[in-house]
């Protein structure tokens, strides 16, 4: 069984497109429109999940939740992330460091479909073996 993925985006349109895609993988998908919402749901979730998580965001940004992620062992250690973001090669190093301690892959705005299906297929074995 695939399991869920979490989509953090603050643009609904983003969201929708990619909850159509992932639907039609097989993927439950649920959505998260800005990054307090998105933390609430992983720290509440009993479930697993793979998070697509945009890196910028208005208020708490897809960095802010990595840098939580990493200092906390329950969001650390029950689901796995994929960074998407079209500003790939300004990331600062401390959230270069936090993605590689995390070991999370950057998808790169825009994408192909095919590879964000590959990626959270990718993602989602780390999340089965959890």
């Amino acid at each position: 069984m695939l399991p869920t993925v979490l989509i953090v985006d603050d643009d609904q349109a983003i969201r929708e497109t990619l909850r159509l895609v992932l639907e039609d993988a097989g993927y439950g998908v649920l959505e998260a429109g800005d990054g307090v919402a998105a933390l609430e749901m992983l720290r509440d979730s009993e479930q697993s999940f793979v998070v697509l998580l945009d890196l910028v965001m208005s208020g708490v940004s897809g960095e802010d939740i990595l840098h939580e992620v990493v200092i906390d062992p329950f969001l650390n250690g029950k689901h796995s992330y994929v960074l998407m973001t079209a500003a790939h090669k300004r990331l600062g190093s401390l959230l270069q460091r936090h993605m590689s301690m995390l070991a999370v892959p950057v998808l790169q705005k825009p994408f192909d479909l095919d590879q964000l299906l590959e990626v959270v297929a990718t993602a989602a074995t780390k999340v089965i073996a959890v």
